[in-house]
């Protein structure tokens, strides 16, 4: 039996900078060419990380592969954008449920594991890390502007948007896994995400630096901009490193 059959559970994250934090040894095999590291917990379960890259289809097709490997538990983590107006960068949301659109407008509800996900909020709030649980909501594009983000908090009353969650949620849904959803708020709900820096990360998950050179190049008041995006983004990682140190023993 290889390692890869012996996993016992299986964290989703979309983004490379995510992965990096990520408890785990990288692996030199991957998971159908996806990034993979390996943490075995005090309790002798081994754990994959995934970087699936960005999107719903990238997010369940990891956690389908994570299922096929033999992980009963998912769970979908990384940053995301803040919907709540209280929640600040670095900010810690234990999903109750996930949302997703669907056709005519209505909202699909897919519910985490209630007794994993108040154990991870407990252990977390045991060690001084403020969470607020309630719903994610998964949209397939990535929200940009203030007005957006406002409309989306009115209509469904999610705290964070992020692009993947509602992907893992489908997969544990259809093979009867445990569902975690862990994100950490990068762009709060009052701060616009400018689309130029926006459209610089690759599907993959990466950063296409001579994308975000020439956008600055082209308008160097994004620049600005972009120190505080930086700034809000270390925050996230920082934050979201710290949880999964303290969580990790939960899987």
């Amino acid at each position: 039996m290889t390692e890869k059959q012996q996993i016992s559970a299986g964290v989703v994250v979309a983004l490379s900078n995510e992965y990096m934090v990520m408890p785990g040894k990288p692996q030199l095999w991957k998971l159908d060419r996806m990034p993979v590291k390996l943490v075995r917990n005090k309790l002798d379960r081994s754990i994959a990380v995934v970087q699936s890259g960005i999107g719903t289809e990238n997010a369940r097709h990891a956690a389908s592969m994570l299922i096929e490997a033999g992980a009963v538990r998912l769970a979908s983590s990384g940053v995301a954008g803040g919907l709540d107006p209280g929640l600040k960068s670095g900010d810690v949301v234990v999903a109750t449920t996930v949302l997703s659109p669907r056709r005519g407008g209505s909202v699909y509800i897919i519910r985490c594991d209630e007794s994993l996900s108040d154990a991870m909020a407990q252990r977390l709030e045991a060690q001084g890390i403020a969470v607020r649980r309630g719903p994610i909501f998964t949209s397939s594009d990535a929200l940009c502007s203030v007005q957006e983000k406002r409309r989306l908090f009115r209509e469904t009353g999610a705290l964070a948007v992020d692009m993947e969650a509602a992907g893992v949620a489908g997969a544990a849904l259809g093979f009867g896994a445990s569902l975690l959803v862990i994100k950490v708020v990068c762009d709060e709900a009052d701060t616009a995400v400018p689309e130029e820096l926006a459209d610089a990360l690759r599907l993959d998950g990466s950063v296409n630096i001579l994308k975000v050179f020439k956008s600055v190049f082209r308008k160097p008041s994004l620049s600005r901009r972009l120190i505080s995006m930086d700034r809000q983004f270390n925050a996230a990682t920082a934050a979201l490193e710290k949880c999964w140190g303290i969580c990790v023993d939960l899987m």
